[in-house]
């Protein structure tokens, strides 16, 4: 199970946490199957219990700052009330100050980025097309011989450059 203290909740005694995890823990326990959540509680991480209590907390983004209270019932029953704290987060900010915080860091490692080597635009582009010619002569029943691959690089040329193959000046 877990060595956190248990968070103990008394009627109408609220409690103020920030969720630290999303996805609640089950055991086997005296009753059948149980349900186990860490919660920040006082500055310490405690656990909750509960099913309902668990996957309510989890359904609030981790970091985000909740109000729980154990209210009776009428009938003498239990239940939890949650609500959200105005947006506050874990970190102290609001939900909106800790997105632009989060997008301004990765816009800084974003111009940071610098890629190994330059994009070749114009040999991707041969490559589409011979793939392009090639599925075609695959259609026809073309064998890649050597004088259809030859074909194939002609016709990309032309596509490329708007030359005849022959009248290309190839560097030595």
């Amino acid at each position: 199970m877990t060595n956190k203290p248990r968070l103990q909740f008394n009627v109408d005694e609220p409690q103020d946490i920030f969720v630290v995890e999303k996805k609640p823990g089950t055991f086997d326990g005296q009753y059948g199957k149980s349900y186990i959540l860490k919660v920040q509680h006082d500055n310490q991480e405690k656990v909750v219990f509960g099913e309902r209590l668990c996957l309510e907390i989890a359904s609030y983004p981790i970091g985000s700052k909740l109000r729980v209270c154990k209210e009776q019932k009428n009938n003498g029953a239990t239940a939890f009330k949650v609500e959200n704290l105005n947006g506050e987060t874990l970190s102290g900010n609001t939900k909106k100050e800790e997105f632009n915080s989060l997008k301004d860091s990765f816009n800084n490692m974003k111009s940071d980025f610098k890629p190994k080597k330059e994009v070749d635009w114009d040999e991707i582009g041969r490559i589409k097309c011979r793939c392009t010619f090639a599925n075609i002569a695959y259609e026809q029943g073309l064998e890649p011989t050597e004088e259809v691959i030859n074909n194939i690089n002609d016709w990309v040329e032309y596509v490329q450059t708007g030359k005849n193959p022959d009248e290309i000046e190839l560097p030595e």
